[in-house]
């Protein structure tokens, strides 16, 4: 188990575990798939009240995965599959502190840490629920880069892959703690210089081809989050994806905080 857990983190977990045991006790498909959905609702609703930032960004970030699936093809179910890692890619985020989730300056070397290893506790907790399980791989994923280099030394799977571009492209144009969001143009232009290295080309392409279609606005000035921060966030920042530290970036997702 990591040693990030907290006693919130494993109490919600457990909880969530037991109410999708008894919801699947009679399987089939349709039963499995409600276990599945429930037990997802309650994670992200608790995701959601522990950090209202990130609960919003879960759901913005489900919602570009779906539309990088569309475009490359995927299926109904597969879709579906993929819609349910990416609201769990950050669920990990239970077991780290919500003052490190939301703190407006730098991280510390120690701090940074403490926030990156949310992606092992995320494959705890989906791995204490049977009907969670097999998300796992791709939602703690989207912290491996294309390129194979970084975080775990080997390269994600496709929906993996779909979900770091999908919350990279969140994460720079929403407002965070650390920094106002960035212009919807420098997003593009930060995911098309990092395609082929950190991030697969093709879903780079994918995101930028349905957001187009769907003439969708997102980034600074376009904004319908209701989230509010203790303290008015800078307008460049300390943080990862600030425009004058785009060259010095701090994590293995590189354009954003872990």
């Amino acid at each position: 188990m990591t040693g990030g857990w907290v006693p919130y983190a494993a109490l919600v977990a457990w909880a969530v575990a037991f109410v999708a045991t008894v919801i699947a006790a009679d399987v089939g498909r349709r039963k499995l798939d409600a276990a599945c959905d429930a037990a997802i609702a309650g994670l992200v609703q608790a995701l959601a009240v522990k950090d209202p930032y990130t609960g919003e960004h879960t759901e913005r970030v489900a919602r570009y995965s779906v539309y990088l699936g569309e475009e490359l093809g995927f299926s109904r179910r597969r879709l579906a599959r993929l819609r349910r890692a990416a609201l769990l890619h950050d669920v990990g985020k239970l077991a780290v502190p919500g003052a490190l989730l939301n703190k407006p300056d730098r991280l510390t070397d120690r701090e940074f840490d403490e926030v990156q290893r949310h992606a092992s506790a995320c494959t705890d907790i989906l791995g204490l629920v049977d009907v969670l399980r097999p998300l796992a791989a791709a939602a703690e994923g989207h912290h491996r880069r294309f390129d194979g280099e970084g975080y775990g030394s080997r390269r994600a799977s496709k929906d993996a892959a779909v979900v770091a571009v999908a919350d990279a492209y969140d994460a720079m144009t929403s407002t965070r703690a650390y920094r106002r969001a960035l212009l919807q143009s420098t997003a593009f232009a930060e995911l098309r210089a990092r395609a082929g290295t950190q991030f697969d080309p093709a879903c780079v392409d994918a995101l930028l081809r349905a957001v187009a279609r769907r003439g969708e606005r997102h980034g600074l000035g376009w904004e319908r989050s209701r989230v509010v921060f203790p303290v008015e966030p800078p307008a460049t920042g300390v943080g990862s994806a600030a425009l004058e530290s785009v060259a010095v970036l701090t994590s293995s997702v590189e354009l954003v905080r872990p």
